[in-house]
């Protein structure tokens, strides 16, 4: 592997860390996490994300510090702003540690002729893609 690479993932891992799950941290905790992050990402420490990808880690981080704003814990938080706050942690998460907001998913598709499914990954619009497709070729294959 080349250095680059490595210094990559090597960041990319202490990234995903420092935006950990909220269940195992504290507001405290939650709060100093994104203050580092944010200051990495001031001193331009984080070469592999590009200027939009910045942004949207940094509209995640400005709704997370507005959830968090006046708080002492995480009890404090409604059931509304708790899912928010978790919202807005896993997309920080997810834009860290593979570029986008929305996670990667996975589904199984089964070619005509055979039970044997191929797993394909990506994001919901990719397979919404893929589906629309789908349709479109069946229903020009049934119109013939």
């Amino acid at each position: 592997m080349s250095l680059l690479r490595v210094l990559a993932l090597v960041l990319t891992l202490l990234f995903a860390v420092a935006a950990t799950a909220k269940e195992q941290s504290s507001l405290a905790d939650i709060v100093k996490r994104q203050q580092t992050i944010t200051k990495r990402l001031d001193a331009d420490r984080v070469k592999e994300l590009n200027t939009e990808q910045i942004q949207a880690i940094r509209a995640q981080q400005r709704q997370v510090f507005a959830l968090v704003e006046g708080k002492n814990s995480l009890k404090q938080l409604s059931k509304k702003e708790n899912r928010q706050l978790d919202k807005a942690l896993e997309a920080i998460s997810n834009l860290l540690t593979t570029g986008r907001a929305e996670p990667e998913e996975c589904w199984q598709e089964r070619s005509i002729g055979t039970r044997v499914g191929q797993r394909r990954c990506g994001k919901k619009a990719d397979r919404q893609a893929a589906d629309d497709r789908a349709r479109e070729w069946l229903d020009r294959s049934t119109s013939l």
